[in-house]
């Protein structure tokens, strides 16, 4: 008998190796996939063919805000860029959003980005209430990049004299291509003296606060003493440029001081809000004060000294008064607010 050849292959066979080759197929795929989709989602992306974000304008700034919290800086900023691209926020709001990304990038040291964000803010409204800070921020970057004449130049467009009006001012110094007018030097001055008064502020009255200003500025301002003030201030001015060329802001133990006094300064201005929105002394609180307590204001030969006579020192008891009780309320609020508990018999103190 003759043998045929069997020339096909089993049905079940066959069906069952093309089977497994499609399975094998659709593994590769799908890694290779889930691997475009985290790479995408750690480098910043996150969006579909169309060009459309994932996620809905609101639940990308609830991302930014959650990344903000966890102080995950350049991943919050790349999320709010996408919630502005998302979103049909109106001028005002795409400012105060590009403010918030360049406070990101400039926290994280990205002066560059820092610097692009707050340029956008400009572009795109000016908002009162944050409007300084970011004059203020521009001209950080700007100081950390070493764009000295840039920032010369953002200061003479943002002062409220015109550079054609200051053409026929008189120039006093000239660093590089800054050249310093006899206006802006003054106004370098009351800055400064304005920096000095703020650190003495809660001692002494409004009144006395302006009465002083005035006499430092009579003071600084006579011919002898303003050209004092002008080379120390230029000498100042060509050591900062010097340290910054340098990079010392890099150096981990001036990063470690400057976050440190940045922090007591900000310590320092909430607390300065608090007092002044909270604490009000008049006349009579000043007169009770003095006819309550006379013992404390003797003059150096023990006699009682007048109230007029002691009313500095009256105001600053009082305002220390005053003071105290502001910070206590507030620590009790703030206590609760973020459930503090301070165990002291851990810490060598009695209960």
């Amino acid at each position: 008998m003759e043998e045929k050849l069997n020339l096909t292959l089993d049905r079940d066979k066959r069906e069952k190796g093309i089977n497994a080759r499609l399975i094998y197929f659709l593994l590769i795929v799908t890694v290779l996939l889930g691997g475009l989709n985290l790479a995408l989602f750690f480098t910043g992306g996150g969006s579909s063919a169309d060009g459309k974000n994932n996620l809905p304008a609101g639940r990308l700034e609830e991302l930014a805000l959650k990344l903000e919290r966890q102080n995950l800086l350049q991943p919050a900023a790349r999320v709010w860029t996408e919630y502005l691209s998302a979103s049909d926020a109106g001028e005002k709001e795409r400012a105060t959003i590009w403010y918030r990304i360049g406070k990101a990038y400039q926290k994280d040291n990205d002066y560059e980005r820092a610097l692009e964000a707050y340029y956008h803010s400009e572009s795109f409204a000016e908002i009162d209430n944050f409007k300084s800070d970011l004059s203020r921020r521009t001209t950080e970057c700007l100081e950390r990049l070493g764009m000295f004449a840039a920032l010369h130049d953002e200061l003479r467009e943002k002062t409220s004299v015109s550079q054609d009006s200051n053409k026929g001012k008189e120039i006093v110094a000239e660093i590089g291509n800054w050249k310093i007018t006899k206006p802006e030097m003054e106004g370098l001055i009351e800055d400064e003296i304005d920096v000095m008064l703020s650190s003495v502020a809660s001692s002494i009255t409004e009144e006395q606060r302006r009465e002083q200003k005035e006499k430092m500025l009579e003071n600084a301002m006579e011919g002898t003493n303003r050209m004092q003030w002008l080379q120390n201030y230029i000498a100042e001015e060509l050591i900062y440029r010097n340290a910054m060329d340098k990079k010392l802001y890099e150096d981990p133990d001036y990063k470690k001081l400057a976050r440190r006094t940045e922090r007591k300064m900000l310590v320092q201005r909430f607390l300065d809000g608090e007092y002044n929105s909270k604490i009000s002394i008049k006349e009579e609180d000043l007169r009770e004060y003095y006819d309550g307590h006379k013992e404390e204001f003797k003059d150096d030969k023990g006699g009682q000294k007048l109230f007029d006579d002691s009313k500095q020192q009256v105001y600053s008891k009082v305002r220390a008064g005053k003071e105290a009780e502001v910070q206590q309320g507030l620590m009790q609020k703030l206590m609760n607010q973020y459930d503090v508990v301070i165990h002291t018999s851990k810490t060598g103190e009695s209960e």
